[in-house]
């Protein structure tokens, strides 16, 4: 977020929160309804649901639903439910190492004297770390709390260190924010998505997570610059005056002055999304760094617009113009060429064709294509970033094959992926991570895997995959959209398409439907989606609905992702 929109932001925060603090309270009966977004656009402890403490002369009961309705105010550390405690438990429950996203109303399955067990029907959780985890259908979760009698009321004893919310509680106290690591070459930083409720002590929990390193899936292909077993010398990182201060254990002392730029813009960028933060100064153990900051280590696309087959090659394209890219009709019609990856530096030149994939220096005087895999039953070719070529058959038994600049093949590990059937790869923008949808039978799952390359960025393996999105039948496409999300389409079971975007780590966005969707694509420095339909027809959303860009289109890719 820019300086401006930041101090806007401020301006506004400022002008609304004393309407604040008498915000609306959690029912405990009646229709589940969405509240007020009265979400701040700053980071502080004011603008939330504010539940009420304890009545005296409460029952059990009562105790308990007001203690789990008051997970929806987190602000002064939950002081509110940690009044439902007893005075021994308040100082030690920790409502931070887990937040249970709730369906319905907790039903109490037992009760003695001194004790309770709830269940919970439970849609999906999020850790102390911020990993959000979408859990099966018809989850229940049973907790168990005691009571004692303090002062002649009733309060818990004892009961699980979590709080609970309902979902639109969730999405108006809580907050993606990505934190960051780097490819192992130390060239782009790699978002890792986690949630935490928007509030003064965020930029504490975002670098405590930080400095616990990246989610399980994605640690084998990143890397932090920030030393292993460092710590927050200071218990918080403390906000002032829009200047966060990140003061680190001695353990940061052993890196050199490279490797402090780098962990210093590691931990900006991951601060920066915080409205309330302009600037970072990073200290070692109260010792200030004098450091020089290093720009972004983004990757930047070389082409904002899409890349499409047309009948006279290989053109960009937007609303109002085409670009033809010269040289490329002459390889697409010597291979009969159905599919294309191209690089981005749009310089090299995948087909798939009649014979197989071949590569091709389209651009070199004197160069000649290379048939790089013979055969007849391949996806669709990528060129990455780093300009390496990933080819793959279709059918089950078919491995993953990977190509050098040179058109030289590698080899590559991906053992999990050997019995499905393939039928798309798309790698994230910095060529950390891979998207592959693929399936067993009918079914189709879409599958991310951490990419690890070694110290010259070749590719030598796929790690083992998560599964973001529920298996289906009827998907027909996936690919990156933006730097966190995936896009994906699902047959509805008429003549139209369902589109959806997938946050890695998060929540699932659903887009306008399209007619007979065949291919999704997306740009991440501008988060416009495009989706290909099956009569050749490109489109790009606007709003509500979806704008014809062109039509007799054959394929369509950006350059290197």
């Amino acid at each position: 977020m820019s300086s401006l929109k930041k101090i806007l932001a401020i301006i506004l925060a400022t002008s609304v929160a004393w309407l604040a603090t008498g915000c609306a309270q959690l029912p405990t009966s009646g229709d589940i309804e969405t509240g007020p977004d009265i979400k701040s656009s700053l980071e502080n402890d004011y603008l939330y649901y504010s539940p009420q403490g304890p009545e005296d002369a409460a029952t059990q009961e009562q105790i308990l639903l007001g203690f789990l309705n008051a997970g929806t105010g987190p602000q002064n550390d939950y002081a509110i439910a940690r009044e439902y405690l007893s005075e021994e438990f308040k100082s030690v429950w920790k409502p931070s190492n887990r937040v249970l996203i709730r369906q319905g109303f907790p039903e109490i399955t037992d009760r003695t004297d001194q004790a309770a067990v709830v269940d919970l029907k439970v849609s999906a959780q999020v850790n102390s770390l911020g990993q959000y985890q979408v859990e099966p259908a018809d989850t229940v979760e049973q907790l168990t709390f005691s009571f004692v009698r303090e002062n002649g009321q009733w309060r818990i004893s004892n009961a699980p260190h979590l709080t609970t919310v309902i979902r639109p509680v969730f999405d108006v106290i809580f907050q993606s924010y990505s934190i960051y690591f780097y490819d192992n070459q130390l060239n782009y930083l790699v978002p890792d998505v986690r949630w935490f409720p928007s509030r003064a002590s965020t930029s504490t929990r975002l670098i405590d997570a930080l400095l616990k390193g990246p989610s399980a899936w994605l640690a084998p292909a990143v890397t932090s610059a920030i030393p292993s077993g460092t710590k927050l010398s200071l218990s918080s990182v403390n906000v002032t005056d829009g200047q966060a201060i990140v003061d680190l254990s001695a353990r940061a002392l052993s890196t050199t002055y490279r490797e402090k730029q780098l962990m210093e813009a590691q931990i900006r960028e991951t601060l920066l999304q915080l409205n309330s933060v302009f600037s970072v100064r990073l200290l070692i153990e109260r010792s200030p760094q004098d450091i020089v900051d290093i720009q972004t280590l983004a990757p930047s696309l070389v082409s904002t617009t899409p890349v499409a087959f047309l009948e006279d090659g290989l053109s960009h394209i937007d609303v109002t113009s085409t670009s033809k890219i010269i040289g490329t009709n002459a390889v697409l019609d010597t291979f009969g060429a159905t599919e294309f990856g191209l690089s981005a530096d749009e310089e090299t030149l995948l087909v798939r064709g009649a014979e197989g994939i071949y590569f091709s220096n389209y651009g070199k005087l004197g160069s000649q294509a290379k048939l790089l895999a013979a055969g007849t039953n391949f996806i669709a070719p990528v060129i990455d970033r780093q300009g390496f070529s990933w080819v793959s058959g279709a059918a089950p038994g078919s491995v993953l094959r990977v190509y050098g600049q040179s058109g030289q093949a590698l080899p590559i590990s991906a053992n999990w992926m050997i019995p499905l059937t393939k039928y798309e790869i798309s790698i994230s923008t910095e060529g950390s991570r891979a998207l592959i949808l693929a399936g067993s039978g009918d079914e189709r799952e879409i599958f991310v895997s951490a990419i690890v390359r070694d110290e010259n960025g070749r590719p030598i393996e796929l790690a083992e995959p998560i599964k973001p999105v529920a298996a289906s039948l009827q998907v027909v496409s996936a690919s990156w959209v933006n730097p966190t999300s995936i896009g994906y389409l699902e047959s509805a079971g008429d003549a139209y398409t369902n589109v959806s975007i997938q946050t890695i780590g998060g929540l699932n966005n659903t887009l306008p439907r399209i007619e007979a969707g065949s291919k999704i694509m997306g740009n991440s420095s501008s988060n416009a989606i495009y989706v290909l339909n099956a009569r050749g027809e490109f489109y790009q959303q606007r709003g509500i609905s979806w704008t014809l860009i062109r039509d007799l289109v054959t394929a369509a890719h950006f350059p290197g992702i």
